[in-house]
């Protein structure tokens, strides 16, 4: 933010009636790396056409590559993966008010087995905000969510998204804008309790 919009920021702020609300800044490097042996955690969000994995179908997967140390510290990201898909049935309005990715944004574009197992394939762990909902179309669409072992956790940190998705929708409209949201917010702790079981 340059120095003139912050200075008025400031000012709001310093009224008591008002916080102005700062885009999360985008980073790397979590914690210095301390030499020990490290896992591979991956972050999974998916946009669909609607509710049903049976009927509906994914029209954005996002995913971040982490790693991460026995007692839960977040060393580093990785890589990321954001792709969208043209699914064989018309995106409905709501969809697209919900997500914002519209039928042109998807025209043409698919997400293959082979680049989603590459990427995926060496996680040890995959980390979901609603792992109930995203776990069973990803296995539906990628069966190697299915067939390796990995343990599914639902960050519930990112319940208030549910109440005010229009502020999720700058986060999370693309995989290089997801990263500002899903980057590492509250994953050391849940980390923490994650590897002592």
């Amino acid at each position: 933010m340059n120095e003139e919009l912050e200075s008025l920021a400031s000012r709001l702020e310093e009224l008591g009636d008002y916080r102005v609300l700062r885009r999360l800044k985008e980073r790397d490097l979590f914690s210095v790396d301390d030499g020990n042996q490290k896992r591979i955690g991956l972050i999974l969000d998916v946009e669909t056409t609607g509710l049903d994995p049976t009927r509906d179908e994914i029209i954005e997967l996002a995913m971040l590559k982490f790693d991460y140390g026995s007692d839960g510290s977040v060393f580093r990201v990785l890589d990321q993966f954001g792709r969208l898909r043209e699914p064989t049935v018309a995106i409905p309005i709501e969809i697209t008010k919900l997500t914002g990715i519209t039928p042109e944004m998807v025209a043409g574009k698919t997400i293959t087995q082979v680049e989603v197992e590459h990427f995926a394939s060496s996680a040890a762990v995959v980390i979901a905000h609603n792992a109930g909902f995203d776990r069973r179309f990803v296995e539906r669409a990628f069966p190697m969510f299915k067939v390796l072992p990995r343990r599914w956790v639902v960050e519930r940190t990112f319940g208030w998204l549910g109440r005010s998705r229009r502020l999720a929708r700058d986060y999370e409209g693309l995989a290089r804008t997801a990263s500002a949201f899903i980057k590492m917010a509250m994953i050391q702790l849940m980390l923490r309790r994650l590897v002592t079981h």
